[in-house]
């Protein structure tokens, strides 16, 4: 973290390398026009751009560099950020009968309130067809790649928003066996990427569902028992 993404480091650089190009080629342009005599109408003869249009010319690339720059500063800024989102839970069940439940995807419509639907293979690499119920009713699909599959022990994948350092976030759901035959699962997400300082206001309901979710695990893993 701290480091901007390639294509956003790109963008940066060619706009603060054009700013510079453009003010260099201002001033010359300006330099040349007051060694020349300006015509009666006020235009530098051959074409040459006068000194108030080289000015104000320069005045606009600096504007441009200046923006270039507070860009980049914000974006490293923000990419320095990230905002965790973490539950817990204790389930009265082994860590394999708990894993059980969590990958059988074509059972989450019956018990899941938060994740209603999953679709696709759990291995690392591969992505998901993921569903999640918000508020309103309304459901949400993505397609996160799924980042480390070890199982009885947990499942992570990353979820993004354009092309990858906008706004990502890494969901876990991580099973600890407990010495008496329990378990404790640890569910959250960690979110990071350029719009993170805007898009926090917009999670207020993703702790709301982890709680709902880890609830209905642990009442599906109990009838499950029985």
């Amino acid at each position: 973290m701290g480091r901007l993404p390639p294509a956003w480091g790109s963008a940066v650089s060619a706009a603060a390398t054009a700013a510079i190009d453009g003010y260099t080629i201002a001033v010359a342009g300006s330099e040349d026009g007051a060694v020349q005599q300006e015509s009666p109408q006020g235009r530098a003869p051959h074409g040459a751009p006068s000194y108030r249009e080289a000015e104000v010319a320069v005045v606009a690339l600096i504007i441009i560099a200046l923006i270039a720059v507070v860009i980049a500063a914000y974006c490293v800024w923000a990419m320095r950020r990230e905002h965790r989102i973490e539950t817990t839970a204790h389930l009265d069940a082994p860590a394999h009968e708990v894993w059980a439940v969590l990958t059988d995807f074509d059972s989450y419509g019956e018990w899941n309130p938060f994740i209603t639907a999953i679709g696709g293979q759990l291995a690392e690499g591969e992505r998901l067809d993921v569903t999640l119920a918000q508020s309103g009713g309304k459901a949400r699909r993505f397609s996160p790649a799924v980042l480390r599959v070890s199982p009885a022990r947990q499942i992570r994948w990353l979820g993004r928003l354009g092309p990858g350092g906008l706004f990502d976030g890494e969901h876990y759901l991580v099973l600890e066996p407990q010495e008496d035959g329990t378990t404790r699962l640890t569910h959250g997400e960690r979110f990071t990427g350029v719009l993170l300082p805007v898009m926090t206001g917009l999670l207020g309901d993703t702790a709301t569902g982890f709680e709902a979710m880890n609830a209905a695990l642990a009442e599906r893993v109990r009838t499950t028992e029985q």
